[in-house]
Order: structure tokens, then sequence, then C-alpha cells
């Protein structure tokens, strides 16, 4: 039993950490940081994720892992400012502070990457953005 529901002894759960990069935590000053993503939270994800590993489950992680000249920064739009909404690619598109922006420290995971089967990068491709771990806006599987 998971959960209250009978799970097929054929069936693997995974877990997947959805992108707990200092960009997006109040704990590291990230440029893009969410409501509550302080200390104690990053602390609870990886405690957490930790006890998920221990018993068993793969544990997989996405990582927002953007190009300098990502088209959702609004850096990359002269006279746009951080979320403006502009048309790309015929969608609505919020145009983002930088952030994640590959190999530089924003983009970096907090937690233990030992913790993970494997990392999904997403965001790369300068042209879409990516909020899902298994496809871009533009339906490149990642």
């Amino acid at each position: 039993m998971f959960g209250g529901t009978a799970v097929a002894k054929e069936t693997t759960i995974g877990v997947i950490v959805v992108d707990v990069q200092e960009d997006f935590t109040k704990f590291k000053n990230g440029s893009l940081a969410v409501e509550g993503s302080d200390e104690a939270y990053v602390k609870m994800v990886e405690d957490s994720t930790k006890k998920l590993k221990a018993a068993g489950f793969p544990i997989f992680a996405t990582q927002d892992w953007h190009p300098a000249n990502h088209l959702s920064f609004y850096t990359n739009h002269p006279g746009k400012k951080a979320f403006d909404v502009i048309k790309l690619h015929g969608k609505d598109q919020v145009l983002w502070p930088p952030h994640c922006v590959q190999k530089t420290p924003g983009a970096e995971i907090l937690l233990d990457k030992k913790l993970f089967v494997a990392t999904v990068k997403k965001g790369m491709d300068p042209q879409y953005d990516s909020y899902s771990g298994f496809q871009d806006d533009g339906g490149k599987k990642t």
C-alpha cells in the first residue's frame, strides 16, 4: 500500500524533485525567488528526499539550465521589464528576470546531487521556455 492505494508489484514509483535551485530560493536571495523558499524549506526538501531514497524510491531532479540569451529573459528584449508579457511563437510569454543561467551559482541545485538517479536539464533552447521536465514549450522532449 502506498498512500492508501494498492500498487502493483511491476509498478515503479519515482520521485521528481523540481528546480530546487539557488535562483528560485529566498534562502539564497535568488533572482526569481519563490515565497516560502527559505533555508528551512530547502532542508525539509532534502531531508524528505533522503528518506524517500532510503525507502527505495528512485529520485530524479529537474534543473532550469538557461543560456544567457534565452528569449524568456526580459533583458533580451530592449525596453521590456520583468514580468511583462509578449507574444513568442504565437503564445503569451512572461518575461522573467535572468535566472538559472548555465554554469552560474544561481543555476546550482541546492540538494546533494548523489541523491539523484538523473538530473533533467530544461530550458536549454534559447527559443523556448520550459515549465516541464518532459518537454519544452516548443514540444521538444527533454
